[in-house]
């Protein structure tokens, strides 16, 4: 069981998959998440780029780059290079199968998406009746 949980890093803001993209095209500035550059780099505003980097992080697209001597310092991983990198394979995220796997990293890991870890990983749905109305 993890010693840390998240539940609020992704600023309400649901997953968007053209987020993972553009995270992975502008981490060449390894701390683009932590200038006032990314509201205008990523073209939305200030809790967006959280969110961005949240659901980046959560989903595995990028990574702590521990050779950087910056604080927070990040850096796309060999993933989301793969994926979603400039000759990534499937950088538009059109293949399920593409799909599947951010589901899966997104619900692996308790400290990044706890809820997503929990609810798809341990919940069986007791507890709740659906009725119609």
């Amino acid at each position: 069981m993890a010693s840390q949980y998240s539940f609020s890093r992704h600023e309400t803001f649901p997953l968007r998959l053209a987020w993972l993209k553009k995270a992975v095209d502008a981490i060449e500035d390894s701390t683009i998440f932590q200038s006032d550059f990314a509201i205008a780099k990523f073209g939305v505003g200030k809790n967006m780029v959280r969110s961005i980097r949240h659901w980046s992080l959560a989903t595995g697209v990028i990574e702590a780059d521990p050779s950087s001597d910056e604080r927070n310092a990040l850096r796309a991983s060999d993933l989301g290079k793969y994926l979603l990198g400039k000759k990534g394979v499937d950088p538009y995220c059109e293949d399920a199968a593409t799909l599947w796997l951010l589901h899966w990293l997104l619900c692996r890991s308790p400290a990044r998406a706890t809820l997503w870890h929990f609810v798809f990983g341990y919940w069986r749905g007791g507890g709740i009746e659906l009725r119609s109305l």
